[in-house]
């Protein structure tokens, strides 16, 4: 019972403001609103250009893995061959 009384004297008091009093509030809470939203955008641009650049990165390093695996894996041929021509004398 007191919640709705308190609730009404809130309603009266909002309807007994001008509508210039909201809306330069509004209006204010509205560019900060926005002010963030640019920054979280911002933030989140730099954030992928970083995840990018990493990822770019991590390809590379892909790349250079996979020929080491390559040359590792003549050596190991190279040498079974030269085991088997070995054990085969």
């Amino acid at each position: 019972m007191k919640t709705n009384k308190i609730l009404n004297l809130f309603l009266v008091f909002l309807l007994s403001c001008p509508p210039s009093v909201f809306a330069q509030d509004t209006e204010e809470s509205l560019h900060k609103v926005i002010n963030r939203k640019n920054i979280v955008i911002d933030k989140l641009v730099e954030e992928k250009d970083d995840l990018a650049a990493r990822l770019t990165e991590l390809e590379e390093q892909k790349v250079m893995l996979e020929k080491e695996l390559a040359n590792l894996k003549l050596l190991v041929k190279t040498s079974e061959s030269e085991a088997s021509s070995t054990d085969n004398e």
